[in-house]
């Protein structure tokens, strides 16, 4: 399996959401409902012809970042533990 065949999963805050991209705000000014596609990690992704996973939260802190990072993974974990 090579590297290609792997998910891309980012997570973050407002910058790796996108915030602000023409293609992420609501007409108040406010976050668009979805990660935007002009960002860092649909751009490394498109790069490396890798499927993306953008988890991440505008607004965050490292605290929830944390979280958000454990959460997303604990459904993987056993497939992640060594032996």
């Amino acid at each position: 399996m090579g590297w290609k065949d792997y998910k891309l999963v980012t997570f973050g805050c407002s910058f790796t959401y996108g915030h602000g991209l023409s293609d992420c705000m609501a007409e108040d000014g406010s976050n668009g409902p979805t990660c935007s596609e002009q960002a860092w990690p649909s751009i490394l992704g498109g790069l490396t012809d890798m499927q993306v996973d953008n988890a991440s939260i505008a607004g965050s802190s490292n605290l929830m970042i944390t979280k958000t990072i454990v959460d997303y993974g604990l459904p993987f974990a056993p497939q992640v533990m060594a032996s």
